[in-house]
């Protein structure tokens, strides 16, 4: 997937990508990066038939003990707006670059 933009300010930190339907392989592989155990719909491994156009104007919510992320579907991109502390910063900058 491409990163088109990012950013971080006061422990919120968001990346921009295109929708592309690799996203449905590529996010679980970051959600257990960050230490998530229950995925949703993410587990499941018919999403990769799933076709990305579909989500539109959807949000999704994920939190645990060290990260909270929202998940924005627009009408061309994916956006990821996560909070957590400054120390997760690099295991969370290692998992965006695993899915771009």
């Amino acid at each position: 997937m491409k990163l088109i933009g990012s950013g971080n300010k006061d422990g919120r930190f968001y990346y921009i990508f295109n929708k592309e339907n690799s996203f449905f392989s590529l996010f679980p592989k970051f959600l257990l990066g960050c230490g998530f155990d229950n995925l949703g719909d993410y587990e499941n491994e018919e999403e990769e038939t799933r076709d990305i156009i579909n989500f539109k104007n959807k949000v999704e919510h994920f939190k645990n003990n060290d990260y909270d992320i929202d998940l924005i579907f627009s009408h061309d991109r994916i956006i990821l707006i996560i909070r957590t502390l400054d120390s997760n910063k690099d295991n969370l900058i290692k998992g965006i670059d695993s899915m771009s």
